[in-house]
């Protein structure tokens, strides 16, 4: 057990100062001596019992020259708030964190504002700085002029209306305000100093609420529509340069598939009147999906098949580039179909993707089972267990045929809607 005495038994002052011996010495009223090391360390404590916990803080050392006159003063100040019923730890804290404010004062979040933009944001290129102008004329006419110490992150998102932004659609904007946040209060911890950047990530992730998913359609063009556009498309197909990315963009229609699938399409995935879809091609990866091949897309084969450089390549893209017509380069970007499909012209705005929804509008219109568009399109199912097992029942299914052939029917109706079918049409037979 430690040896336990009142100091002014010991001599007071001149016991605090001469003793070696290790141990705790009280004084009274909560307040302890504790010598550690033979003398070389002494450290005042204050014990006490605050809503049935027991608590003890360090009133400062002897050597720092925290004396016993100060210690008891602090002893005092900590019993008084006890009297009054309120926690002395909390309160000291307090008044430590209001010290650091007042010491902060002269420092505004506008001073490091003008610093952050002098050094990092003069350097951006003319666009770029143009908006972090704007984001800081937002953050300087909301915290501007608060003491940077005084600016936690709830209040930094409140008032700059980062907290709105970050909850609505404009997503891009709000990261965007926040990396300016942190910047300014990179140059406040350094120069203020602040103990930490209030607004880093793991900060402002507490305070900013969890992401929504806004889901914003891709533009589309009702089916009834589609007859007029496929006439605009093949037009274009006279000119040799955009024949490829016609037959592209006309295989998307009547197959629904994302543009990704049909861009990186090989002659090999081509199994008679079925398209198979290795899972590396897939947004979900799982397994291969059998496409049937409805009467408007062995159509586009045909033609894609005679404009073939190596027609015994099978592992050539079905729709090339420009670039590499025998078909053993990157696929055609993405954004090239999007160009393509804006350089129509329609009359209204409408995405290669937006095919999808039309596809899914017409299946809705006409009674045809959710579960089979969502297979069509590769979606995995979103409305729980019930929907996944009858997901996988469909996919096992599909390996005996039945599933795939009422899909078949599906999209054999949706093309002669689309392409209603013609007297001189032929029909192409691949592998088997």
């Amino acid at each position: 057990m430690a040896e336990v005495a009142l100091l002014n038994k010991r001599g007071g002052e001149d016991f605090v100062r001469r003793t070696t011996k290790d141990g705790v010495f009280r004084d009274g009223g909560g307040l302890y001596l504790q010598v550690t090391n033979g003398g070389k360390g002494k450290s005042w404590l204050f014990r006490y019992t605050f809503e049935g916990k027991a608590v003890t803080i360090s009133l400062g050392t002897y050597r720092k020259g925290v004396t016993l006159d100060d210690a008891r003063n602090r002893a005092n100040e900590a019993n008084a708030w006890l009297w009054e019923d309120k926690d002395p730890k909390k309160e000291w804290e307090d008044e430590k964190h209001k010290r650091k404010i007042e010491a902060g004062r002269p420092y505004l979040v506008r001073h490091f504002l003008a610093q952050y933009i002098d050094t990092v944001v003069k350097n951006f290129p003319p666009k770029s700085r143009t908006d972090a102008e704007n984001h800081c004329e937002t953050i300087r006419t909301t915290i501007g002029d608060l003491p940077a110490k005084e600016v936690n992150p709830e209040l930094a998102v409140r008032n700059t209306g980062l907290y709105d932004l970050w909850d609505g659609p404009q997503r891009s904007k709000a990261k965007t305000l926040r990396q300016h946040l942190f910047g300014v209060f990179q140059f406040a911890k350094v120069n203020c100093p602040l103990d930490e950047n209030p607004m880093a990530a793991d900060n402002m992730r507490i305070v900013l609420p969890r992401k929504r998913h806004y889901a914003k359609p891709h533009d589309s063009i009702p089916f009834e529509d589609v007859p007029a556009f496929l006439a605009r498309l093949r037009e274009t197909r006279k000119d040799g340069r955009y024949q490829t990315r016609a037959l592209m963009l006309e295989m998307l229609i009547f197959s629904g598939v994302r543009s990704g699938e049909a861009r990186k399409a090989q002659w090999k995935e081509i199994n008679g009147d079925v398209w198979e879809v290795p899972p590396d091609h897939l947004k979900t990866g799982i397994k291969m999906r059998p496409i049937p091949l409805t009467r408007p897309m062995l159509g586009v084969l045909k033609q894609a098949q005679a404009l073939r450089v190596n027609p015994l390549d099978d592992d050539a893209l079905i729709f090339p580039p420009p670039k590499s017509p025998e078909g053993r380069g990157n696929p055609l970007p993405a954004s090239e179909l999007s160009k393509f499909v804006n350089d129509l012209k329609w009359e209204k705005p409408v995405k290669p993707h937006g095919f999808r929804s039309t596809l899914a509008g017409w299946a809705v219109e006409k009674g045809w089972e959710d579960i089979l568009v969502e297979r069509q399109h590769d979606h995995l199912p979103k409305e729980g267990t019930a929907a996944a097992h009858r997901y996988s029942d469909l996919v096992r299914a599909e390996a005996k045929d039945r599933s795939l052939k009422r899909r078949r029917e599906m999209m054999d109706a949706y093309a002669d809607v689309c392409d209603p079918p013609r007297t001189d049409d032929n029909v192409v037979q691949f592998r088997a």
